[in-house]
């Protein structure tokens, strides 16, 4: 019979070899994955490889292995792989190695509100195999009342004894064999310490966070160290459901005495075979004698040899092995020959981090999106697992991701694209019939000269980007136009939306601002703290959420200087790079600080958006993108050249980030403050735009007609960089200009407008700009007015400024022409918005009632609901409920009912 199974366990796998069976052996790296030791392929380190394991690393041929129908039975020795198995047309058994339920109680643990959605899932894999378990109590818990029939084996493991000792045990040292000991909570490495405290002992395997273990040679190494060493030490938890580690068989098998722990499946029987206790103290007494006494390490060595021989019997394994594999390949239906490849060929390969938290997540996006729309996609899922790594995207995506990878295995050919991980390094084009397209973020300007010949040898055939103003940036360092697309980050709907808004009592009432990210070159940490501690003071009603996605050991040293002089607004420290935990603090705010400096687009700017927070982002960047919708408040940001020693390989030029005006973040966040209304209506704005631009669905539906029609012409134009530097610099004029325009700086205003004039003279919302400083100072262009209004298509933005310019010049005749003249219902509202805060409240409360009178729309409700808070409570509060039933998530925008809150003391407290 011919098996084909996944590397998880050398060991396991080279005794089952033993059975004399062929094995197809696929190693982790085929589908982009790392074991627990951090490998990806078969370490002879652990185990030579024997003769009857053929190794299969590459998935062009596991690929072929599946058509030519090679192997007779899949087994699955891990839940992850019965997802990955599940569609193909053979034999499958399920006999786990690592326990479903206590290697999910681990995963499980960081998605408690998902656990039973992926139980459901695991569980219902299983009718999809033929399922054999170590022991009863193991089974039961595996298939709880499921009822499906398995088997039990007597002998589910074995040892040849030829293959270790003899015996001898003059190294009078405790051992431990494991990998990653200190990082499984099932190993309780915290109670293996505290007993062996001051003893002598040596520890196996690969630990990086234990400084006294090593990673044995090679499998002759490891023997030689049971033989010699007195005594082995186990800590299993009681609280998991393990089978006897092979590491203690081997142990056992050498002639070695075992001190342990109790848990389910242990085989010592204290003072028979060794020694079991759950006491320290008396494990610590155990370990001490058997050191001072060879003679009895010996004696109960010999008895734990004998119990190998009778529990662990070699010929037993081998014939229950070989009758359950008989069964399993018999209880399938249909048989093999109902292969039928399937024909239709899919158009994507995705392979990116799924398993490594917000980098992960756009990736994780566009294979949501593009499942949700029933694309064709063929997943290849890097994922780098740690052991407990808090920032895993979702665990049951995971599991969906490996159906479909094992699913595209039955497709007759490859898939004509192939999209990389950015955190891949140089990607490798996956055969010669795919086109490799990378997704390459990038923040510094000037690119690692790596990339570009990436794409000049042919390596690559495109590179996708996150903004328009990245992709200019890559020209102009030698990227041809046609090699480039932007797509930029998504968002889902579903998960990142406002609702279920809930204060922390510390910030109750109050006006919150939110940042979230680090202090590195790029995001601009220190710039948003800078600019809050200057502006506001205790008397302030703020408060600042700065949300670390990183330990920062300078930034806490500087916050806790702050909270003992008493001169600054409260501040809120908190630390989480959890996609799950984060919507808690989105919530908690009142406006977002996205103060990012680099050209790429800030992985949690979507976050912002979709939890319609109000922001002040820098004009730079992806942030020029975003700006241009109309709904956020521009930081000026100008061009600050960086140094390139910074970077580890050479780049195409010099680098350089934005530098965000910190005095322009002052005023917008005093502006914020001081106008709430205008900054959640922004807020609400924002988040209409994201959901037609930014919402998973879409980006997908753009990758996939971009792909469908992409073309091979190629061209060599490329912009140069001062080119690109002159037009970030009219950016920079144009965003002083917008900022000072918000506090009635008009003189700036218009010396910063007619500045971006210069270097960009058809820029519509330079001329608004303009205009409206022009009527504040008393002079009202009606020709330019009229100028603007004739174009075909203008921003809500240039809008906005359209209607404060006839507000400023009081010209009733021209603020009718221009509502009449609106493009849509939500132009309409900025202008309702203009008069309210212009003080005209009648007669933005009319408007506001008109678009809903001839557009019912949930904004519009909520909108209404605000300008009536003052002036007729109970009237506003049905606005608020009916926008509620139209959109859930504007629940938030219903005013708060909460206590006056405590002020907040303590700056380091994490909110709830």
């Amino acid at each position: 019979m011919t098996i084909l199974l996944i590397d998880w366990h050398e060991s396991f796998i080279f005794g089952l070899a033993k059975t004399g069976h062929q094995f197809y052996v696929v190693e982790p790296k085929v589908l982009g994955m790392t074991r627990i030791d951090g490998k990806d392929s078969w370490q002879t380190n652990y185990r030579p490889i024997p003769s009857n394991v053929h190794l299969i690393s590459e998935l062009a041929e596991l690929r072929e292995v599946v058509h030519a129908q090679k192997t007779d039975l899949a087994l699955a020795i891990a839940f992850l792989d019965m997802a990955f198995f599940k569609h193909l047309p053979i034999p499958k058994m399920y006999f786990p190695i690592t326990v479903f339920l206590g290697e999910f109680s681990t995963l499980g643990n960081l998605y408690p509100e998902k656990q039973t959605e992926i139980y459901e899932y695991i569980r219902g894999l299983l009718p999809n195999y033929f399922l054999a378990f170590t022991t009863r109590e193991v089974m039961e818990k595996e298939l709880g009342d499921s009822k499906l029939p398995a088997h039990v084996f007597d002998t589910y493991n074995a040892i040849p004894l030829e293959d270790y000792g003899p015996y001898v045990g003059d190294i009078p040292k405790v051992l431990r064999v494991g990998n990653f000991l200190k990082e499984r909570e099932e190993f309780n490495y915290s109670l293996f310490s505290e007993v062996t405290k001051d003893m002598p002992h040596t520890i196996l395997g690969n630990n990086p966070h234990l400084p006294n273990a090593r990673i044995a040679d090679d499998w002759d190494d490891l023997r030689q160290a049971l033989c010699r060493h007195r005594v082995f030490f186990a800590t299993n938890s009681p609280r998991y459901d393990f089978v006897v580690t092979t590491a203690q068989l081997e142990a056992m098998a050498s002639g070695m005495p075992v001190v342990t722990t109790p848990y389910p499946s242990c085989v010592i029987k204290d003072g028979e075979n060794g020694f079991v206790s759950s006491d320290p103290q008396v494990l610590r007494e155990r370990l001490l004698t058997l050191l001072d006494d060879q003679e009895l390490a010996v004696k109960l060595g010999k008895r734990a040899r004998q119990t190998i021989s009778e529990m662990f019997n070699f010929e037993k394994y081998k014939s229950e092995w070989n009758k359950i594999f008989n069964l399993a390949f018999e209880s399938f239906i249909p048989r093999r020959n109902s292969f039928k490849p399937i024909i239709e060929e899919p158009q994507i390969e995705l392979e990116g981090p799924l398993l490594s938290g917000i980098d992960g997540e756009s990736n994780q996006g566009i294979a949501h999106a593009l499942r949700t729309n029933r694309i064709p996609l063929v997943m290849h899922p890097k994922q780098g697992r740690k052991t407990h790594d808090k920032l895993m995207a979702p665990i049951l995506d995971y599991f969906k991701t490996l159906e479909i990878a094992g699913q595209s295995l039955l497709h007759t050919k490859p898939a004509p694209f192939r999209l990389v991980s950015p955190f891949d390094g140089h990607p490798k084009a996956l055969s010669e019939n795919t086109k490799s397209i990378t997704y390459l973020p990038w923040d510094y300007g000037a690119l690692p000269k790596s990339w570009v010949s990436l794409v000049q040898n042919g390596t690559v055939e495109e590179i996708w980007v996150n903004s328009a103003t990245e992709k200019k940036f890559y020209q102009a360092q030698g990227i041809p136009e046609a090699k480039l697309a932007v797509f930029a980050r998504g968002f889902d709907p579903e998960r990142l939306n406002p609702s279920g808004r809930k204060l922390h009592q510390n910030f109750a009432n109050r006006f919150v601002f939110l940042f979230v990210g680090t202090t590195g070159l790029e995001e601009g940490g220190n710039l948003a703290l800078d600019a809050y501690i200057k502006e506001f003071k205790p008397a302030d009603n703020v408060a600042l959420l700065y949300l670390a996605t990183a330990e920062s050991a300078s930034l806490f040293k500087k916050l806790e200087s702050l909270s003992h002089t008493g001169t600054c607004a409260d501040i809120a420290f908190a630390t989480t790079n959890s996609i799950d935990t984060l919507p808690l603090f989105y919530r908690m705010a009142s406006f977002g600080i996205v103060s990012h400096c680099g050209l790429n687009f800030p992985r949690f700017l979507p976050h912002f958006i979709g939890h319609a927070l109000p922001l002040a982002i820098s004009g730079y960047g992806a942030g020029l993108d975003i700006q241009r919708w109309g709904t956020y408040h521009a930081i000026p940001t100008s061009t600050h050249f960086i140094d390139e020693t910074l970077f580890p390989e050479p780049l195409t030029g010099k680098p350089f980030l934005g530098k965000p005006d910190v005095e322009s973040l002052q005023r917008i966040m005093r502006y914020a403050f001081e106008h709430p209304v205008e900054t959640r209506i922004r807020g609400l704005l924002g988040r209409k735009k994201g959901l037609e631009e930014l919402a998973w669905r879409r980006v997908a539906q753009n990758i996939v007609s971009h792909l469908n029609g992409k073309t091979r012409k190629q061209s060599e134009e490329s912009v140069q960089l001062n080119v690109l530097l002159d037009h970030q610099e009219s950016e920079f004029w144009l965003s002083n200009g917008i900022v000072h325009s918000l506090y009635d700086e008009w003189e700036q205003t218009r010396g910063f407008a007619s500045k971006s004039l210069e270097r960009n003279p058809n820029n519509l919302l330079t001329k608004a700009v303009l205009l409206e400083a022009n009527a504040a100072l008393g002079s009202f262009e009606t020709s330019l007015f009229s100028e603007i209004l004739s174009m075909k298509d203008y921003s809500d933005v240039v809008f906005l400024h359209l209607v404060k310019a006839t507000e400023h010049a009081k010209t009733e005749e021209s603020l009718d022409k221009l509502l009449q003249n609106r493009k849509h219902p939500y132009q309409h509202l900025l202008a309702a918005l203009g008069l309210y805060e212009t003080n005209r409240h009648k007669k933005a409360i009319r408007v506001c009632r008109d678009v809903i009178s001839n557009h019912p729309d949930a904004e519009a409700h909520a909108i209404l609901g605000m300008f009536l808070e003052n002036e007729d409570p109970e009237e506003a509060m049905v606005h608020f409920e009916k926008a509620f039933e139209l959109e859930p998530y504007l629940r938030y925008l219903e005013p708060s009912k909460s206590s006056p809150e405590r002020r907040l003391h303590d700056w380091s407290r994490t909110p709830e």
